[in-house]
């Protein structure tokens, strides 16, 4: 069952989704340029005392890692998905459905997590609602871009089903009909016919 038939109310799901997933890998690419730039800047950093340089080593670092791995898996997964799209394979739309599914899931808890450490913690409260708003306006955006995909994923699978054609196969080309023309039997009853002998001897 397709979920959606467009994307944003006036594109198709193929032209929607191409649109969003260009634009999120450009993001992606910017960030993941501005993370290594960042950190390159920082291993040259002269710390005034080691204990800011372990305190670097120890904590920044790995959560540099995780950052890194994450843009690298996004753009990993935005890059199959444009394939999927392009060529109409499904399985290829799988990894982006399943890595954003897990990160909307997380982002998420993180954001009632957040919200509820704010409302627990004094003078705080306003701050919780801040987060809770933005969260469910972000969430709210990453959870219909993934329908849109989704949709689209079950669009090509009941494509497969009713043409019954393989996963990317291309639909063959209706050949154009052409009219049969009988022979111009009229030119060859008009045209004379050539005396011969046999036509003499029954003459």
């Amino acid at each position: 069952m397709v979920v959606l038939d467009k994307c944003c109310c006036c594109f198709s799901l193929k032209n929607g989704i191409l649109c969003i997933i260009w634009f999120c890998l450009f993001e992606n690419i910017i960030n993941l340029s501005s993370l290594i730039f960042e950190y390159s800047n920082l291993r040259t950093y002269k710390f005034e005392d080691n204990l800011n340089k372990e305190v670097f080593n120890e904590a920044f670092t790995p959560v540099f890692s995780l950052v890194v791995a994450t843009e690298v898996i996004d753009i990993i997964t935005g890059a199959v998905l444009l394939y999927g799209v392009y060529s109409k394979k499904k399985l290829m739309l799988l990894p982006w459905l399943v890595n954003n599914g897990l990160g909307i899931i997380f982002i998420t808890l993180s954001i009632l997590i957040g919200s509820i450490v704010c409302f627990l913690i004094k003078d705080m409260a306003s701050y919780g609602f801040s987060l809770l708003f933005m969260g469910i306006f972000v969430c709210g955006i990453y959870i219909y871009i993934w329908l849109c995909v989704f949709s689209f994923y079950q669009k090509l699978k009941e494509d497969s089903v009713i043409t019954g054609r393989r996963d990317g196969e291309v639909e063959p080309m209706v050949s154009e009909r052409f009219e049969m023309t009988p022979p111009a039997y009229s030119r060859l009853q008009n045209k004379p016919v050539a005396n011969t002998p046999a036509a003499e001897t029954v003459g």
